[in-house]
């Protein structure tokens, strides 16, 4: 270590109470310390401890049982979960770019913000109530391309279809979505050069005399709508899927975790994979992805400013 000042050798002194080695200039008498790396950027909160918190909010557990499990404030859980997430966007938006893809699935989550959609009052925060994330999967590697959450609207579905440009190369792939509206013309215009498109029109049965109010629909046909370029023969996922539920006359399939279906789709056990790839995403291999995005974005992804 070396003073900035005086340009000489500091000599070692004491560490201070974090375990940090410290320096002190012979000649002007000033301390210095050696920068460290700072993951959690001012955080107080042991390493350690914030890994632990991630990997239960990760397993499901919720905000308060986190914080009963960890000692750890509530406050400080969602600053890190803000943190952990933005440096997610920024992993996502500079190493999944440029992608070589076959066939893409886009689909939506629901979810809400704060209460259900029935009932937000007319003066409460707009981006109370509905909350849908909307997820872009390669269906061979199960690479999860882009992902946008928002209102299930066009102004995200844009947002959504242009990030996913930047994901993938310009090469042609095919690409299949549910029935929304939005998607239509957001691919159309974003990236109509380089895929086929297509629809999964699902057309549900009528409830059962007993049927419980969260029960599984039951679908009785899917209807392929070709949007532009030739559709593919069994290309998708969701049709391959609903073809084996088919095969269960009472609609009583077992259900499996999505581990196990994981396991079984890419043959082989996911216990030695790294926790955090697990949870988050499968990288593709290197020949795969670079780090120049096609249409070049930075360090980040369209996304929508919420107020």
């Amino acid at each position: 270590m070396t003073c900035h000042s005086c340009t000489v050798e500091c000599k070692r002194k004491e560490r201070d109470r974090k375990g940090n080695q410290r320096y002190q200039c012979s000649k002007c008498s000033k301390w210095f310390q050696e920068p460290q790396d700072k993951p959690l950027e001012g955080m107080y909160l042991d390493l350690t401890k914030a890994e632990m918190v991630l990997k239960l909010l990760l397993e499901g557990n919720s905000v308060s049982s986190v914080e009963r499990l960890t000692e750890v404030h509530h406050t400080t859980i969602l600053k890190l979960l803000v943190l952990a997430g933005e440096k997610c966007e920024r992993i996502m938006a500079t190493r999944v770019v440029n992608v070589k893809v076959r066939d893409v699935e886009c689909d939506e989550l629901w979810a809400f913000v704060g209460k259900k959609q029935k009932r937000v009052r007319p003066d409460d925060d707009p981006n109370l109530g509905d909350c849908y994330t909307f997820v872009a999967i390669e269906r061979h590697s199960k690479l999860v391309l882009n992902i946008a959450a928002g209102k299930r609207d066009q102004a995200t579905t844009d947002v959504f279809i242009e990030g996913l440009r930047q994901a993938t190369a310009p090469s042609d792939f095919q690409i299949n979505t549910d029935g929304f509206a939005p998607y239509r013309s957001a691919i159309s215009n974003t990236l109509s050069d380089r895929c086929d498109f297509a629809q999964l029109i699902k057309v549900y049965k009528a409830a059962s005399e007993g049927e419980a109010r969260y029960s599984p629909a039951n679908i009785a046909s899917v209807e392929v709508v070709p949007v532009h370029g030739p559709t593919r023969p069994r290309t998708n996922l969701h049709e391959h899927r609903r073809a084996k539920q088919f095969e269960h006359a009472d609609g009583n399939a077992p259900l499996h975790s999505p581990d196990e279906r994981l396991q079984q789709e890419m043959g082989e056990p996911l216990g030695s994979r790294c926790a955090v790839v697990h949870v988050l995403q499968f990288l593709p291999s290197p020949s795969l992805a670079s780090c120049d995005a096609c249409d070049g974005c930075g360090n980040q992804r369209p996304h929508l400013e919420h107020t």
